[in-house]
Order: structure tokens, then sequence, then C-alpha cells
């Protein structure tokens, strides 16, 4: 018949749940009367992004985490795109290339540790903050990544206040942004 099939671990029934898909959390109803996230992280706008990221889905929630707070995003699909990204964004006059990237590391054509690998070893991208999403929590997966030189390790689904705090941690080692 003509029955949907849930895939189980491609996780396609989230597609099916629009309303369900991770959204900034909206301030409104809340009692205490918090900041918008705009205005709480608006340290980090202006701010320049790049997501390296294969799933259509998860680039989109990231995107519009970053989005919602002013951060400048460049994407890229898989470790090879996002080396071409920052060599762009280096010949353009961007110095740093980016304040940070954020680095999925199971992607097609090159994965995300040996993308940070390259990276470091280019003097040029060598403090560039990398920090991986990966949906492995596991002690050894932070350990590897640190290994190729990552700065740090966030577990999908990304929380969106750890993300916007360890932007924060992260923007701090360098004093470029002007105002």
């Amino acid at each position: 018949g003509g029955e949907a099939q849930n895939h189980g671990e491609t996780g396609a029934d989230v597609s099916q749940e629009p309303n369900n898909a991770a959204t900034p959390p909206q301030t409104g109803n809340d009692s205490t009367d918090q900041p918008s996230l705009a205005e709480e992280y608006a340290d980090l706008k202006g701010s320049r992004v790049l997501l390296v990221e294969d799933n259509e889905l998860n680039t989109m929630i990231a995107e519009a985490f970053l989005q919602e707070v002013g951060i400048e995003t460049t994407t890229a699909e898989n470790g090879q795109e996002a080396l071409l990204r920052i060599e762009e964004a280096a010949a353009a006059g961007h110095n740093p290339a980016f304040d940070a990237v954020l680095m999925d590391l199971q992607m097609p054509v090159m994965d995300g540790y040996e993308a940070a690998k390259r990276l470091r070893y280019d003097p040029r991208y060598a403090n560039m903050p990398i920090i991986a999403m990966t949906a492995h929590a596991m002690e050894e997966e932070r350990q590897r990544c640190l290994a190729c030189g990552m700065n740090e390790h966030l577990t999908k689904p990304i929380d969106v206040a750890q993300l916007y705090a360890t932007l924060r941690h992260f923007f701090k080692w360098e004093e470029h942004q002007e105002g």
C-alpha cells in the first residue's frame, strides 16, 4: 500500500512533526521576564562562523540558532568544502578567516577530523577555534576531537545555551571586533 515507512535510526520521523523541530526558545509568558536571546548574546552579533555539516536539517537548525543572535554564517557540506570556504574568506581579506568553525565529524569526501588536522598544519589557521558537533557523547570521542586539534566538543542535538556559551568563550581569544 501507500503507507509511509519510518526508517528507524535515520530520524525520518522528525520531519513528520514540524512543530516538534528544535527552535530557539522564545520569550513571552515567562514570569522571570528574561531578555531575548538576541539581547542576552548581543556580544556575538557580527561574529563570523563557518558551519560544516552534511545533514541538511541539522544545517538549517544550527544556522537558525546562529542567525537568531546575529552571527554571520557560512556553510560547507564536508571538510574539503570547509577548507575551500576558509581559503576564500582569507583571500577576501578576512583575518581571521572565521571567528570559529562548527565542525561535524562524520561527513563524506573529508571528515571533520581530517579537516581539523589540515587546518592545524597551516599556521594561518593554527589558532582558529574549531568546535566539534557530534551525536557521540563518549569521552573517548571528545579526546579524539581534541587530539585532532579541535578546541571543544558539543553533542547533538545542540543545546542552544551551551552553543552560545561555547562560542562566547572562544570569541574572547581574539579582540579583533570593533564595538
